[in-house]
């Protein structure tokens, strides 16, 4: 009759045993676990405009923050300062560190932003390379900053509204954010999630390497001009030049993933005015095949240096050699003269004898 119940309070004991090992065990694991995750220690420059801890990386004068050198695998930057500027003067902010592994034991190349704007606004980032992580630079709830001159291997992710982002090179992930400029930027990678409204998108050259997820509407033209796309010419083989401006006469339909496709396919994802060739952006201007075709060596007609240079120099060459193997048979002629003087005066003293 209480076969059962001793059965089922076997059962709980031996439940609540093996729980209490596990526990038990795990404590120390925890404590001492080699994969356990390293981030890197930060570098902030506080709402004050104080920078923490004290360092030699970063100088101040006024409301710019200028890094003096690379920062490899030592700190992340954070900055919870409105209306600055921090200026990367062309340096690296590696923030890769080497062996580090998640709580799974799986290896976590990608930790620590880089730079993180935390609640900021105003804020201007420039001149600046960032490695070793998926979000190399963060505008995080941050509105109306600006990030220029920016090389991110990985994405500059937005959540946040009215920021611009232009001449950068990467990724880049507007993940919640309205309002927001993407222009004259090569694009390596593309995100636009939920929530998102009103974001443009032009003048960038766009050379993906996977679908864009577009998950909201965006504008991907200015009513003028679009983007550059890397596979326009193939997707659309027919399409042509409107007289000179540039821009293709075939719009261009993005071609999305297919979930994205699938759950939300009635978001805007056509370029209307697509260029031709990639914007210069250095120049800034709209690019073309061949901006001055008349002083070409490339155009039609035109003599080609290069052949010309590589024919000039094959002929002083084979002059080398010519003269050498000449200066050569001389030297022997010369030689064999003087050995036959030298024979002919021996056998005239031998003749006198």
């Amino acid at each position: 009759m209480f076969a059962p119940k001793k059965r089922l309070l076997q059962t709980f004991v031996l439940i609540l045993l093996v729980s209490m090992v596990t526990i038990a065990t795990a404590i120390p694991y925890v404590a001492a676990n080699p994969y356990a995750p390293l981030h890197l220690p930060k570098i902030t420059i506080n709402s004050d405009g104080s920078i923490t801890p004290q360092t030699d990386y970063i100088t101040r004068v006024g409301s710019t923050y200028t890094l003096t050198r690379d920062m490899l695998h030592e700190y992340t930057v954070e900055i919870l300062c409105s209306n600055i500027v921090f200026d990367g003067a062309a340096h690296i902010i590696d923030v890769t560190v080497e062996g580090n592994f998640s709580d799974q034991g799986y290896p976590a190349f990608y930790v620590d932003v880089g730079v993180n704007l935390q609640d900021v606004s105003n804020v201007v980032v420039k001149n600046l390379t960032g490695r070793g992580s998926n979000v190399n630079v963060n505008l995080q709830f941050s509105s109306r900053c600006e990030i220029v001159n920016v090389t991110c291997p990985q994405n500059i992710r937005i959540l946040g509204d009215g920021n611009t982002i232009t001449e950068c090179n990467g990724g880049i992930e507007v993940y919640q954010g309205n309002n927001n400029l993407i222009t004259k930027n090569n694009l390596t990678s593309v995100f636009v999630g939920l929530s998102s409204s009103n974001n443009k998108f032009y003048l960038n050259n766009f050379y993906l390497s996977d679908y864009p997820e577009l998950f909201s509407s965006s504008s991907w033209d200015n009513g003028t001009v679009g983007n550059f796309w890397s596979n326009y010419t193939t997707k659309y083989p027919n399409a042509a030049e409107i007289d000179t401006s540039g821009i293709g006469n075939t719009t261009y339909a993005i071609t999305r993933g297919w979930y994205t496709t699938r759950d939300y396919p009635n978001i805007s994802d056509t370029d209307h005015f697509p260029l031709l060739y990639p914007y210069d952006i250095g120049k800034d201007q709209l690019g073309h095949p061949l901006a001055n075709p008349e002083n070409s060596s490339n155009a039609p007609g035109a003599p080609d240096s290069l052949l010309l240079g590589s024919i000039f120099a094959i002929a002083v060459i084979f002059a080398a050699i010519l003269g050498i193997f000449n200066l050569k048979i001389l030297r022997k002629k010369t030689v064999l003269k003087v050995a036959i003087a030298n024979l002919g005066q021996r056998l005239t003293r031998l003749k006198d004898c």
